[in-house]
C-alpha cells in the first residue's frame, strides 16, 4: 500500500509500505516528514504485521494520532484510511504501480566486473570504463570540493542526461547547504529545491535511489509540482568517516525516467567522487590549519618582539638623553657665542656641527628600534639576501646601555 499526504503542509509526498518500519514525524530523519509544528519529533509509526498487513501505532505524541477522525493508541490500516497528525491528513491507498521507487546499495567492489560491461540500449552514451578513467584524472587533492564537484558532474552528463544537479551537505547542527545547477544557472539549496523526501532517506539508508512520476494518477505528486520534474535520482557519497553528502540529479518532462542501469553507472563514479572528496576536504583541512599555525608563530614573534622592546626600553632612554643633553648644550653655547661675538663664526660652526652630530645619532638610534619593532610577515619565496653585519651592528647599538650595565 501507498501513504500520500493529501492535505496540509507537504502535500503530494508519498511513501511506500514494505518491509520495513516507517517512521512519521517532525524530525527530519524521519521517513515521512511532516512539516507541521503540532507533529511530534517521533509523532507515530507504521509496523508490517502479516503479509499485506501495516499496524499504525502512536508514538506517546503530544497532540495524539487520529485514524477517520479517532484518537488512537494503535490501529490495523486499511485501504481508504485517513490518518490525521496536526493539520496534516495522510490517505492509505491500495498500490497502483503508477509511480516506481527503488533503490540499490553501492558495492565498490563489483566495480571490477561492471569495467568489463559496456552500456548498450540503456540510454549511457559512454562507457564506465572511460568515464572512471576521466573521473580518476581529476584526482588532485588540492582542487577545492566544489571544483571537483563540478568537474566529475561534467563527467557524469557525458554518460547520463539530466537537466538540474546538486551536492547537499549537512554540518555539525544538522543545517542543510548545497552547491548546483538549476536551468544552467548556479544555484542554492533554495533555487534547487530538491525532492527533500528521496535525498534524506537516501542519506539514512545509505542507498542510491530513483524515484519517478510516469503517470498522472498524482498531480500533487513531489515530483511534478517541483519545478515539473520528472525523475530524480539521489546518490550518497560515503567516506570513511561517518559523514555522508548527497549527489543529486533531476530530469524534467520531456525527458524519460531514470533507471536502474543510469544508477548503476552513477552510484559506480559516486564511490571514487566519495575518495576524491573526503583526500580534497582533509587536504584543505590541513592547508587551513598550516595557515592557522604560521599566524600563530607571526603574533608569538610579535609578542616576543613586545617583551624584548620592553625590556629596552630603560637603556634605550639612557642612550637617548645623553646625546640630547648634548644637541641642548651645544646649541646653548652657539647661542651665547653668537651674543658675544656675532662676526666669529668659527667656534659656533664648530660647536654647531657637535649637535648635529649627537642628533643624527639620535636619530640612528630611533631608526634602529623601529627597524627591530616593525612587523614583517614571513611569506614562502619572499627571502631575499641582507647584509649580517649591518643587522648585527644595529643590534648592538640597541642592546649597548644593557649590555654596558652587565
Amino acid at each position: 500500500m501507498h501513504l500520500i499526504i493529501t492535505q496540509g503542509p507537504g502535500r503530494g509526498q508519498r511513501l511506500v509500505l514494505g518491509a520495513d518500519t516507517v517512521r512519521l514525524g517532525r524530525d527530519p530523519s524521519s521517513d515521512l516528514v511532516i512539516d507541521d509544528t503540532r507533529a511530534s519529533r517521533s509523532h507515530a509509526e507504521i509496523v508490517p504485521a502479516a503479509e499485506g498487513t501495516w499496524i499504525l501505532r502512536d508514538g506517546g505524541s503530544r497532540n495524539g494520532t487520529r485514524v477517520n477522525g479517532e484518537l488512537i493508541d494503535r490501529s490495523v490500516l486499511e485501504a481508504g484510511d485517513v490518518i490525521s497528525i496536526g493539520d496534516c491528513s495522510l490517505t492509505v491507498h491500495a498500490v497502483q504501480e503508477h509511480m516506481s521507487t527503488f533503490s540499490i546499495k553501492v558495492d565498490p567492489a563489483s566495480l571490477q566486473k561492471k569495467l568489463q560491461e559496456e552500456t548498450g540500449g540503456s540510454g549511457i552514451q559512454k562507457s564506465l570504463q572511460e568515464a572512471l578513467f576521466e573521473v580518476g584524472l581529476l584526482n588532485q587533492t588540492s582542487t577545492p570540493p566544489e571544483d571537483l564537484i563540478r568537474r566529475v558532474i561534467e563527467v557524469i552528463r557525458s554518460g547520463v542526461h539530466f537537466d538540474s544537479w546538486g551536492w547537499i551537505q549537512w554540518d555539525g547542527d544538522e543545517k542543510k547547504s548545497a552547491v548546483g545547477e538549476r536551468d544552467q544557472q548556479p544555484a542554492d539549496l533554495q533555487r534547487l529545491d530538491p525532492s527533500m523526501t528521496l535525498v534524506e532517506a537516501s542519506r539514512r539508508r545509505r542507498e542510491g535511489m530513483i524515484s519517478s512520476e510516469v503517470g498522472n494518477a498524482f498531480e500533487a505528486s513531489v515530483c511534478v509540482r517541483r519545478k515539473q520534474a520528472l525523475s530524480a535520482l539521489a546518490l550518497p557519497l560515503l567516506g570513511r568517516n561517518t559523514d555522508v553528502s548527497v549527489l543529486y540529479l533531476e530530469r524534467g518532462t520531456g525527458s524519460r525516467p531514470f533507471t536502474e542501469e543510469e544508477l548503476n553507472w552513477v552510484a559506480s563514479l559516486g564511490v571514487h567522487l566519495a575518495v576524491n572528496l573526503e583526500n580534497s576536504l582533509l587536504f584543505r583541512d590541513i592547508h587551513e590549519a598550516h595557515e592557522a599555525l604560521l599566524e600563530s608563530r607571526e603574533q608569538l614573534t610579535r609578542q616576543e618582539k613586545m617583551v624584548a622592546i620592553g625590556r629596552l626600553a630603560s637603556g634605550f632612554a639612557h642612550d637617548l638623553n645623553n646625546p640630547l643633553g648634548s644637541v641642548i648644550g651645544f646649541l646653548q653655547l652657539a647661542q651665547r657665542g653668537l651674543a658675544k661675538d656675532p662676526q666669529d663664526n668659527s667656534q659656533n660652526n664648530a660647536m654647531i656641527q657637535k649637535a648635529l652630530d649627537a642628533a643624527d645619532f639620535c636619530r640612528a638610534l630611533c631608526r634602529n628600534l623601529l627597524a627591530f619593532a616593525r612587523t614583517r610577515p614571513f611569506k614562502p619565496g619572499s627571502e631575499r639576501p641582507f647584509n649580517v653585519r649591518e643587522v648585527i651592528e644595529g643590534t648592538v647599538d640597541i642592546c649597548e646601555a644593557r649590555l654596558r650595565d652587565a
